[in-house]
């Protein structure tokens, strides 16, 4: 295989740009990526091949679609700032990311870059080397292809294990998210009850409640009920007091109205259930 043929066929560009391939980046050279994310900026491609910042501009948009195969994005300035925090220099709005993958594929591209020819130096003779072994009836032959296989197969694996990981971390921010805003709302929801206890002291204090004696009477009558603080809740419910000794007097003889047709409705619904 020559190597014009690699710079002039998309095919056999396509058949070298693997994961496994990538290794030769550093072999050849001093690859530098932005931490943590794994990606190199024009900049950082045209350091790493010897290259004009131009060079590398006029090749990304000749074979953009090839590239945007291996994982090539544009993102702003202002977005990339935001989601990674990265300390980063650029002069334009938008900043391009370059995957090792895309990066590999460049070497296959640049001409004139001695360390794009050293890319495909090795690629070529990597591909010699394995047909020459894949042609031999061998278990040697077996085994380089099954590795070949398992090589695919682990990369394919950690593609998606990242996209989970990535899925996970997305999640965490929208769980994180939800947390918040139900803490807001728990705090406003205490604020908001907060205002009413003090509404409602203020209009207990401002209409006179009952006496104690008016208040025994009430205690008295609800003793014949058999579960007096669940009867209390509805009571207090009722009459919006949080306790029934608050009882506006006005209300007294609506009160005691009250209990007796709750404890007439309680003997009714006992009576029914023991003929049943």
């Amino acid at each position: 295989m020559e190597e014009v043929v690699l710079l002039e066929s998309s095919t056999l560009r396509h058949q070298l740009c693997t994961e496994r391939n990538t290794e030769v980046l550093e072999q050849i050279g001093n690859l530098v990526l932005i931490p943590n994310i794994g990606f190199a900026t024009t900049e950082m491609l045209a350091e790493f091949y010897q290259v004009s910042i131009e060079t590398i501009k006029k090749i990304t948009l000749r074979h953009k679609d090839e590239l945007e195969l291996d994982g090539y994005i544009v993102v702003p300035w202002k977005e990339f700032m935001e989601k990674y925090s990265l300390p980063l220099k650029s002069k334009g709005r938008m900043v391009a990311l370059y995957p090792r993958k895309a990066i590999l594929r460049i070497g296959m591209l640049l001409r004139d870059s001695s360390i794009a020819k050293q890319v495909r130096t090795y690629l070529i003779n990597a591909e010699k080397a394995l047909k020459e072994i894949c042609t031999e009836d061998t278990p040697l032959s077996m085994m380089a292809q099954q590795l070949s296989q398992n090589a695919q197969e682990l990369a394919a694996h950690a593609r998606m294990i990242c996209s989970i990981v990535n899925e996970i971390g997305r999640n965490r921010d929208g769980i994180k998210n939800l947390e918040n805003k139900f803490q807001d709302h728990d705090s406003k929801f205490q604020d908001h009850d907060s205002r009413i206890y003090h509404l409602e002291m203020q209009k207990q204090d401002k209409e006179e409640t009952i006496s104690k004696e008016q208040a025994k009477q009430l205690m008295d009558k609800v003793k014949k009920i058999s579960r007096p603080v669940s009867f209390w809740r509805k009571f207090n419910s009722y009459f919006q007091i949080s306790r029934y000794i608050h009882l506006p007097k006005s209300k007294f003889g609506e009160a005691c109205r009250w209990i007796e047709q709750h404890i007439a409705d309680s003997e009714v619904l006992w009576s029914k259930n023991l003929q049943i």
